[in-house]
């Protein structure tokens, strides 16, 4: 069954590459940004919303938390050797709460048969609610030891970055799915990109195309 192939970790070089594409992907995106495009500051505030958080959305929706894993120490690892050990520090914490929230998706959905219509907005629901929280008590711990800030200061700070980390995880769960929805048929299977999800119509085709 698909449902069981998709929870062991893909080995294959077809899936090897396509982590290593995605994953420079996340690194260029990173490294080198699009101020104004791929890079938006918020005026007043140590925040930027960026794309990168897509790929690895994707990667998710397509091989599991390993992969995802995996392109998200890539982009910290990038980030760092760039030179920026504090926003590597913020960045890995924001993605894998996002991760956590789309895996905790997948487990409520998993074995039931929502639509995509129904199924976008609880991953949406759940990376925005563990990304917003999760980051809101980082930064209160983070951001006096990082950016020497006071404790009411870090306080306000949290919550003022909140609406911004909601935006940020809305941009790349939907921008994971955008991905997965449009790479046709073929080339899932022959990549093996497959949802966590038995019941989708796309694990359904992948179904079939085994079990032939």
């Amino acid at each position: 069954m698909v449902a069981k192939k998709l929870k062991k970790v893909p080995t294959d070089s077809k899936s090897i590459s396509l982590l290593a594409v995605f994953s420079a992907m996340v690194v260029a995106l990173e490294i080198f940004p699009i101020i104004g495009v791929t890079d938006l500051k918020i005026p007043g505030t140590l925040f930027t919303i960026d794309w990168t958080g897509i790929p690895i959305a994707f990667l998710f929706l397509g091989f599991g938390l390993v992969y995802s894993f995996i392109s998200v120490l890539i982009m910290t690892i990038s980030i760092m050797a760039h030179g920026n050990m504090t926003g590597a520090i913020f960045k890995l914490f924001a993605e894998l709460f996002k991760i956590f929230g789309m895996a905790l998706a997948w487990y409520i959905t998993r074995n039931r048969k929502f639509s995509y219509q129904v199924k976008i907005p609880i991953y949406i629901f759940f990376a925005l609610l563990f990304c917003t929280i999760g980051m809101f008590f980082v930064n209160i711990i983070l951001l006096p030891i990082l950016y020497l800030m006071t404790a009411e200061l870090a306080f306000a700070t949290s919550l003022l970055y909140i609406p911004w980390n909601a935006v940020q995880s809305i941009i790349n769960v939907a921008g994971g799915f955008i991905i997965f929805r449009v790479i046709p048929i073929d080339l899932k299977l022959a990549f093996k990109i497959g949802e966590m999800d038995s019941e989708s119509d796309d694990d359904k085709i992948l179904e079939l195309a085994d079990d032939e």
